[in-house]
């Protein structure tokens, strides 16, 4: 099995308390994804963590979703 694949699975495992948690280990995801080249499973990612961020009050959060979100919008 692929290794994001892997890693996505084991960060949906996680319960809802850990929800900040979760969103930032998907802004990791997705920066990956879009250092590879797989900008759509980037945005997918992003947009995730992005719902997740509107929800909770975190400044780091918040500032780390906005940063993947700039890289998966630039190309290369």
């Amino acid at each position: 099995m692929r290794s994001d694949l892997l890693l996505s699975a084991a960060v949906a495992a996680y319960t809802p308390k850990h929800a900040r948690e979760v969103a930032l280990y998907r802004t990791w995801i997705a920066e990956a994804y879009a250092r590879s080249g797989n900008l759509e499973a980037a945005q997918d990612t992003i947009n995730q963590a992005r719902q997740t961020a509107d929800r909770l009050t975190s400044a780091r959060l918040t500032l780390r979703v906005g940063i993947v979100e700039r890289l998966v919008e630039q190309p290369g």
